[in-house]
């Protein structure tokens, strides 16, 4: 088993990533999930930094190990994904409905109470929210309520303030990976191919 002196990246979380690092964290995060759902699996509990799941509320609190562990430290990060204890395979195109992963990352459809299958387009709203987090500080959503009104009301914008500070390449991103229906998510692929990836990944390695 391979060891991480290290630890998990939420340790790490003590202010905003620059745009580079974030996106380099971000961009291997995304190439683990696309390893799995080749394999159509979808690990279903992407996570940095949440909240304990006895508070059902906030989700700001920060006591619980994560799973994105640190090989290397920035500025040249390099993160492997782990915990994959409720990771499931899709065996065709959908999973269940049982409400499963963790408070802050999370997608709508999973809170919604919502008779249909979900996908693996959760694992692209948990990326979202990943990068979202590293640019910040925090997950895009403090409460539960806060994510269902995104979800439920079309009059409800999602909290791009916080990224305030980000690239325009940036926000595209986190709204493309973080869009309330499943359906208009970008897909892994077009999340590795995402112009904000490979722009500041080119900057990272100059």
């Amino acid at each position: 088993m391979e060891f991480f002196e290290y630890g998990d990246l939420q340790k790490y979380i003590i202010k905003p990533f620059p745009e580079p690092e974030a996106a380099s964290i971000t961009a291997q995060v995304a190439q683990a999930l696309q390893c799995m759902h080749q394999k159509n699996f979808v690990h279903r509990d992407i996570k940095p930094l949440v909240g304990s799941d006895a508070d059902r509320s906030l989700l700001s609190d920060t006591n619980v190990v994560q799973n994105i562990l640190v090989s290397c430290l920035g500025p040249r990060w390099h993160v492997k994904v782990a915990d994959f204890g409720i990771a499931k395979n899709m065996d065709g195109t959908a999973l269940g409905t049982l409400q499963i992963g963790s408070l802050g990352y999370m997608a709508p459809e999973l809170w919604g109470n919502s008779p249909d299958p979900y996908t693996a387009a959760v694992d692209v709203w948990a990326l979202g929210a990943v990068a979202f987090c590293l640019r910040t500080g925090f997950p895009p959503f403090r409460t539960i309520q806060h994510l269902l009104d995104y979800a439920r009301d079309h009059k409800t914008h999602f909290p791009l303030r916080p990224l305030g500070t980000s690239s325009g390449f940036c926000m595209n991103f986190v709204l493309g990976t973080m869009a309330e229906a499943p359906e208009r998510r970008l897909t892994i692929e077009q999340v590795l191919a995402h112009d904000w990836l490979s722009m500041q990944l080119g900057v990272s390695q100059e």
